[in-house]
């Protein structure tokens, strides 16, 4: 009769210990990502046309586990170093992330020109202006664990 209840034991003991090294494994992984966050940051792909876009990550907030990273520059575009792309009119934007299970909403804004600081809500189908020049695109994504703001430049010639 005590052979049943020994071995209740020690299977409970057993899968104890295994929820424990689960638990202590996701602990020590959220520490390390808060440490160097930018390296546990979703990537973004931004497409114009068939052309990548060269997205430049202005700030971000991320909630880890054992703490919260806070970080933004203390200036946005001209400031940040954005690389201007050349695309045709009409083009159309695809933006993706490489882990789009805790995105939320994004936000995407433009505004022309290079200096200008108003930006225009974009909605519906994504596609770059239809006049010539250059415009400056602001993307806002919210996530289930923070919020992260890009910024890309595209200058529309029509060829």
């Amino acid at each position: 009769m005590k052979q049943p209840i020994r071995f209740l034991q020690k299977f409970s003991a057993c899968i104890l210990l295994i929820a424990l090294a689960a638990g202590c494994t996701v602990l020590i992984k959220d520490t390390l990502d808060a440490r160097s966050p930018e390296n546990s940051l979703p990537i973004i792909n931004v497409q114009c046309g068939y052309d990548l876009q060269n997205v430049q990550r202005a700030g971000f907030t991320w909630n880890f586990i054992t703490a919260k990273n806070k970080v933004w520059p203390s200036e946005e575009p001209p400031g940040l170093p954005l690389v201007i792309s050349t695309v045709q009119p009409s083009s159309p934007i695809v933006i993706s992330f490489s882990d789009e299970s805790g995105l939320e909403s994004v936000k995407v804004s433009r505004s022309e020109g290079v200096g200008a600081a108003e930006y225009v809500v974009q909605t519906g189908d994504l596609r770059s202006p239809t006049t010539e020049g250059v415009y400056t695109y602001r993307i806002d994504a919210k996530f289930k664990k923070g919020e992260i703001t890009y910024f890309f430049r595209v200058d529309v010639l029509a060829q």
